[in-house]
């Protein structure tokens, strides 16, 4: 099922409720696969905004992420703000080397970067926001947070986390830490 989003330049954007392409490869624990169809979709969604001015991509950024914790009007300036509170959000010095992360709310990438930060691991990470994944891998007001969102060992899933999440513990995958930086609230969804 996909819902209708918001239609630009005369293309529609969907925001993704389940992609069964995505969930088949989930399914199929065929996650490498799953994470390219998230990216073309990601892609192909950010085409449609690209030339949009860049005040409107900035509020709809702060929209759908809440802000990242910079301040007022210095989105990709207030680089040493919004670093210091994802550390503390992904509690990155809990994560070790080598371990598996479960990352709820990919974002424009920023506790994604703060777990990676000298500490190779696998990571998936799930948002439901195709055209928020877009802008993070494409058009990144950190380019830090987008050059860790690149490489290799990062996996997004575009999808509702709750069935992700349900069709990965029906899987048994398992994951030694779990960041919880947007999404469905934990306390109101005990699956998480």
């Amino acid at each position: 099922m996909i819902s209708f989003f918001q239609k630009s330049n005369n293309k529609y954007i969907y925001k993704a409720s389940i992609i069964p392409c995505i969930i088949k490869n989930i399914l199929l624990n065929n996650f490498e696969k799953a994470d390219q169809i998230t990216r073309i979709i990601a892609k192909n969604t950010y085409d449609c905004i690209r030339n949009q001015d860049k005040d409107i991509i900035i509020r709809y950024i702060d929209k759908i992420t809440g802000g990242i914790g910079y301040r007022r009007k210095m989105l990709g300036k207030d680089w040493e703000r919004v670093v210091l509170l994802g550390c503390y959000i992904a509690w990155a010095d809990a994560v070790q080397s080598n371990e598996k992360v479960l990352e709820i709310g990919t974002g424009l990438g920023r506790t994604n970067y703060c777990i990676q930060y000298n500490k190779p691991m696998k990571i998936h990470s799930i948002d439901n926001d195709q055209l928020v994944i877009g802008i993070a891998l494409y058009s990144n007001p950190y380019p830090e947070f987008q050059e860790y969102l690149w490489r290799e060992n990062v996996k997004i899933f575009l999808g509702d986390a709750l069935c992700i999440i349900r069709i990965l513990s029906m899987k048994g995958v398992k994951y030694d830490h779990i960041v919880h930086d947007g999404g469905p609230c934990p306390a109101k969804n005990p699956i998480l």
